[in-house]
């Protein structure tokens, strides 16, 4: 009996480290920057895409970035996704990409160009995903 007990345990501690685990992951500045260029990509309306690619900016330069505005909030944790991604590897290429981008979506004043600029940095993003 005392044997069924301990395996259960074991299970709880390790389905609870698998979704930490998971979670952690999900909270990394390039997840997180996926995440809100999705949400721009679904936005209705022009502030929420820019708001949502703003967060795009400052979670992939982090609040060192010369794009970076405290003033619409950081949904990120530490220095950004650049600064973590080793140099030449893909997502950092990918990020490099989505950064050129969303410094041309924030600027945009009609609707279908933004969304456009929104799909496509999510699509960027998410590429290896798919």
């Amino acid at each position: 009996m005392r044997t069924c007990y301990t395996a259960w345990i074991w299970l709880l501690i390790i389905a609870s480290l698998t979704a930490a685990f998971a979670e952690a992951q999900e909270a990394s500045p390039f997840a997180t920057a996926a995440k809100h260029a999705g949400m721009a990509a679904q936005a209705k309306d022009l502030a929420t895409i820019h708001l949502h690619l703003q967060h795009v900016l400052n979670c992939l330069e982090g609040s060192i970035g010369s794009d970076y505005k405290e003033v619409v909030g950081n949904p990120c944790t530490g220095s950004g996704a650049l600064q973590a991604l080793p140099e030449h590897s893909a997502n950092r290429i990918r990020a490099q990409k989505a950064i050129a981008l969303a410094r041309v979506g924030v600027t945009l004043h009609d609707l279908p160009p933004a969304h456009y600029v929104a799909q496509a940095i999510h699509a960027i993003l998410t590429e290896d995903q798919r």
